[in-house]
């Protein structure tokens, strides 16, 4: 099996993991949509200045970068399932809060 990777501001980046990074970035981004959606009926009803759009793609880039951070993008992780879950909490927390 070969790997396939692009090299990426001079440094090589495995293709499944940029895969991923971007799906996890529509995921993040659409679940605040539909929760704006769901609870208040819609963006009219929010309160603030910034539009809805800028809302969740900050939110879906803090959190992937929390992701990055806790090392959840790694091609060579050897954690296990608790290990990969307690840093899953960790990002997902520390996206949230920031």
């Amino acid at each position: 099996m070969t790997k396939v990777a692009i090299r990426l501001f001079r440094q090589y980046v495995s293709l499944p993991i940029l895969l991923l990074l971007a799906v996890e970035l529509v995921v993040l981004a659409s679940g605040l949509w539909l929760g704006v959606i769901l609870v208040l009926d819609g963006p009219s009803q929010m309160t603030g200045t910034a539009p809805l759009w800028f809302r969740s793609a900050l939110y879906a880039a803090t959190t992937a970068l929390s992701f990055l951070a806790v090392g959840l993008y790694s091609v060579r992780s050897r954690t296990g399932a608790v290990g990969t879950l307690v840093r899953v909490i960790a990002g997902g927390a520390a996206g949230v809060l920031a």
